[in-house]
């Protein structure tokens, strides 16, 4: 910090209580998270090095701009305005006039729309594949199933005009019919509507009508 003076003709200098302090320049490392949905209003997380406390604000794109809330130190959160799909600047600032931007975007994306899933019956043992499939995802990115309250890893392949989402099914404790969704790897809903999934007890076979026959086929079982 140094001291602050103001002279009007270069020889008398008025003093201040003031002080002006030099700092480094603020880092943006990183920004969470950085896939949302259009017009959703997100909380975003920008952490870094060298941010100041006190007053912070964030800028989303080149008009935007929000009080930010200092969490810890060099991480600040603050809520986006409502942003239309594609990519949008981020940048914080800790005294309204230097700005410090993240090196990535804010993309924003429109939410899918789920068709079907194949099967729509499974065992309440869990372990089948089942595979959803929705409207194209505009980006590459991680995704997860949601059974009902149920979170399960997926791997995505994009073909033409749609995107198949495979995720194996957990146990369930007991036949129901939940609901399926799609959220992205950090948990944002990433569907507009969910599909039903029926959880069903694995059937067993008790008795079989004749247990022999002959080696040319043909025998009826029941």
């Amino acid at each position: 910090e140094v001291d602050v003076a103001v002279s009007f003709n270069g020889i008398d200098y008025l003093s201040s209580s003031s002080k002006f302090a030099y700092v480094l320049d603020a880092v943006v490392s990183f920004v969470k998270p950085q896939i949302n949905l259009a017009y959703s209003s997100p909380t975003v997380t920008i952490g870094g090095i060298n941010f100041l406390h006190g007053h912070a604000q964030c800028r989303f794109g080149p008009q935007y701009l929000v009080d930010a809330e200092v969490v810890r130190q060099n991480t600040v959160i603050c809520r986006a305005p409502r942003l239309e799909v594609g990519n949008i600047s981020l940048a914080v600032t800790f005294n309204g006039l230097n700005f410090f931007h993240s090196p990535m975007p804010l993309t924003n994306i429109l939410p899918v729309t789920l068709h079907n899933v194949q099967p729509s019956i499974v065992a309440v043992a869990g372990g089948e594949t089942v595979t959803v499939s929705s409207s194209p995802v505009p980006f590459e990115q991680d995704m997860k199933c949601v059974f009902g309250s149920r979170i399960a890893t997926a791997t995505v392949e994009h073909i033409e005009n749609s995107t198949l989402v495979r995720c194996r099914a957990p146990i369930h404790p007991e036949p129901a019919t939940i609901r399926l969704k799609l959220i992205s790897a950090t948990g944002i809903n990433m569907s507009t509507n969910s599909l039903s999934l029926q959880y069903v007890q694995e059937p067993t076979i008790t008795l079989l009508s004749v247990s022999s026959g002959p080696v040319r086929g043909g025998s009826i079982v029941n």
